[in-house]
């Protein structure tokens, strides 16, 4: 199941409802599934419910109103998603003329089959999903959230890097990783422990699904449904040590490890796909802290600076993805891996994003690499791959370990000349 990541990990508050007058059957049956799976899931974990998981049922449209109120609240709803907008397209990320906002608010709206709410520690099953070997699947995945939010406090994790790209993405990583590694126990312990029998109708059910994923991925840009799928499947795999999604959906991860992991969350993608860059002390590496300042005095007083974040191994791997870029859907299953030689090696990047009160834009993106072989790598790509592909690319840069993009649109390239002037004045205070 595709669900949101690094932009929406769990999805708060309902809609308000009205009091019933009578019980609600569905609710009452749903009640009684969710008493029937918490003992397997702790069983499975190793670690008791520290309180009881409070159960809603919400239709699809409850749940989008539900995201919308969630992102108001949390971020700034519309507003934010217009400046991470302008980011992601000027880097070539998404399609320019996508509504981001609306876009992510549809694919939750098609993906999402249950969720839960640490605001209110209430688990919701989407309407018409809440029987069946399915039900018990989504159940195992997001009663496991209420299992571990009982214990770390997912929204504390959440507040520190949820208006940072590449952050977010680790957190998300450590948060749906472990879900997934106790659902992933579930499908594959269920049959033979008698909680979970396949009949035809599951199995049909099943194939809807797998249908409606592929038409996702047709339907999405590649960056979005990475950016939102991965933290599921290469969550899993980081918290098992290895970057082989496949192989780590039979792997169990340790409680230390798990321990760790929520204690103290990988800083970046880079982590979560080359898990022994967090895990082992020899090798551990950190992100290095891009610190662009802000170049609007050098652009003119109608220019201010709209947006800046921090987008990743992840990002560059996608850009850097000749299928991808070529219009092919994105591997979600891990048996091709997560990035490319090209965006391996990151070390640390800013994006910054300036608008003049007209509306042009321009924008930098520099990028810092491990050593002057991965910068190489990674300047080879955009010479062949982003020069072609991302229309706003006008000029680039390198020199040492450090590439530097320069995004313009149409009226925004008179500009460039005196960002790229004052961007390369700054270079020495940039860590």
């Amino acid at each position: 199941m595709i669900a949101a990541a690094s932009l929406v990990l769990l999805l708060p508050s309902a809609l308000p409802q009205e009091p019933e007058t009578a019980p609600d059957p569905r609710l009452q049956a749903l009640e009684a599934s969710v008493r029937r799976i918490l003992p397997r899931i702790e069983e499975l974990r190793g670690w008791k419910y520290r309180e009881p998981v409070a159960v809603g049922i919400q239709t699809r449209e409850e749940f989008r109103e539900s995201a919308r109120r969630m992102f108001e609240k949390e971020i700034g709803g519309a507003e934010h998603f217009r400046k991470v907008q302008e980011s992601w397209r000027l880097a070539g990320l998404i399609p320019d003329g996508l509504d981001l906002y609306e876009a992510i608010l549809g694919l939750l709206e098609a993906a999402v089959g249950g969720f839960y709410d640490p605001d209110t520690r209430t688990f919701y099953m989407i309407e018409g999903l809440e029987e069946g070997a399915m039900a018990d699947i989504i159940m195992a995945h997001e009663l496991t959230h209420a299992l571990d939010d009982q214990y770390f406090g997912l929204r504390s994790l959440q507040e520190p890097v949820k208006r940072w790209t590449d952050p977010s993405f680790g957190v998300s990583a450590v948060i749906e990783g472990s879900a997934t590694a106790v659902m992933n126990q579930y499908l594959l312990e269920g049959p033979s422990r008698g909680w979970l029998q396949m009949g035809e109708e599951d199995l049909e059910k099943m194939l809807e699904e797998q249908e409606a994923q592929l038409t996702l991925l047709e339907e999405y840009p590649p960056w979005l449904i990475l950016s939102l799928n991965l933290p599921y499947i290469a969550g899993n795999a980081f918290l098992v040590r290895t970057d082989q999604a496949l192989l780590a959906a039979s792997r169990v991860p340790s409680e230390e490890d798990l321990r760790g992991a929520f204690a103290a969350p990988p800083l970046s993608s880079e982590q979560v796909l080359h898990p022994s860059l967090y895990w082992e002390k020899d090798r551990r590496d950190d992100p290095v802290d891009v610190r662009l300042p802000d170049f609007s005095a050098s652009l003119g007083e109608d220019w201010s600076l709209l947006h800046e974040d921090v987008l990743g191994e992840l990002a560059c791997a996608v850009l850097t993805n000749e299928a991808l870029q070529d219009g092919e859907p994105p591997d979600i299953t891990g048996a091709s891996g997560f990035t490319t030689p090209a965006a391996a090696g990151w070390d640390g990047d800013r994006i910054q994003v300036y608008r003049r009160v007209d509306g042009a834009r321009v924008g930098v993106w520099a990028l810092v690499w491990d050593t002057a072989r991965d910068r190489e790598e990674f300047a080879t790509a955009v010479e062949e791959i982003l020069w072609l592909s991302n229309p706003f690319l006008r000029e680039w840069s390198q020199a040492e370990d450090v590439v530097v993009l320069y995004l313009a649109d149409a009226a925004g390239k008179e500009a460039l000349p005196a960002l790229r002037r004052a961007v390369e004045d700054s270079r020495p205070g940039w860590r």
